[in-house]
This record gives structure tokens, C-alpha cells and sequence, in this order.
């Protein structure tokens, strides 16, 4: 019984974030009938010189918020955290490599649609600030690993912290959707 309930407390946040996921990643500035529209408008960029765009906002030669600077880099990796603990709670090898592995083509794909759709700026710097996102997240699952010295008791603990994460957000997310 508790299997059951620890593998429903895992999927529910799980399809709950891939959702997340594509929402912020792909859909942000464009709807899913307005990606398919052949009248939108596309932008396409490619930022490859790591660093470059999180120097700029640093220095001032890009001028930004801090809010923008905070949800540019805070927000990808803490967009990717969930994509490590899943990755290395999934995954057949709880190797670290092949799991970062997982979390950089995750990223790479991400970004490359955002290049073929015109969706968006396709930036190194998001590869790499959504790896260390998942880097921390993979230590964050091996840490409840060691915690709990038992790999269903960590499961239920990561299950029952997704849930406590993802309802909240998802209650929140409804009630902006309602109120708008």
C-alpha cells in the first residue's frame, strides 16, 4: 500500500512539473495555437560564448532588473532541481555522469526547440545554470539517500515533498488562472 501511494505521490508531481517545465521553457511568450500559427511572428537567437549574456547583466552593457537577472539565473537552476532528484530517482543508473548526462539533453533539447520554434534566445548560460540545477538536485536525492539509509524511505520522502511542493503550486497557479 504505501509502494502505491509513494508511486502516485511521484508521478502526479512529476507530470505536474514536466508541465511547469514546458510551460516556462517553451510557452512562455506564445500560446500552443499561436506556436502552430503560420502568421506569428518568430525571434531566433543563439547566444554560444558562455557567460556572456549573466556578464552583461552583471556589468550593465545589458540592461536589465534585478528581477530579470534574479529569474534568469535563480530560476534556471531552480527550474531544474526536480529534473535532478527525477533523473537520479528514475533513472537505471545512479551514476552521476550519465545522470547529468540526462539533465544536459534535457536542457539541449529545450534549447533547441526554443531555436527552431523561435521561441526565444537559445543560451548556453541556460545549459549550464539548468545543469548545475540539476547537479543540485542529484545531491539532493543522494543526501535523503544517506538520510534514510533505505531506498524506499527516501522515495516516500521525496514523494511526499513533491506533493507538499506541488500542490501548493498548483492550488496557487489555479487561483491566477481563475482570478484572471
Amino acid at each position: 500500500m504505501k509502494r502505491r501511494i509513494t508511486s502516485a505521490c511521484l508521478a502526479l508531481p512529476l507530470l505536474y512539473y514536466v508541465y511547469i517545465l514546458i510551460t516556462i521553457t517553451l510557452l512562455k511568450s506564445v500560446s500552443l495555437p499561436e506556436l502552430l500559427s503560420p502568421g506569428r511572428e518568430i525571434f531566433r537567437s543563439i547566444e554560444l560564448v558562455p557567460f556572456n549574456q549573466i556578464a552583461g547583466y552583471l556589468s550593465g552593457s545589458l540592461p536589465v532588473s534585478s528581477t530579470v537577472l534574479v529569474y534568469n539565473v535563480f530560476g534556471n537552476i531552480v527550474l531544474f532541481v526536480p529534473a535532478g532528484v527525477y533523473a537520479a530517482l528514475f533513472g537505471r543508473s545512479k551514476g552521476l555522469v550519465v545522470n547529468m548526462l540526462y539533465i544536459f539533453l534535457i536542457s539541449l533539447s529545450i534549447e533547441l526547440i526554443q531555436l527552431v520554434f523561435g521561441l526565444g534566445v537559445c543560451d548556453i548560460d541556460d545549459i549550464l545554470l539548468n545543469c548545475l540545477g540539476g547537479l543540485t538536485g542529484i545531491l539532493l536525492y543522494r543526501l535523503l539517500q544517506k538520510l534514510y539509509k533505505d531506498e524506499g524511505n527516501a522515495r516516500f520522502a521525496i514523494a511526499m515533498l513533491s506533493m507538499l511542493v506541488a500542490l501548493p503550486v498548483g492550488v496557487i497557479e489555479i487561483l491566477l488562472a481563475v482570478h484572471n
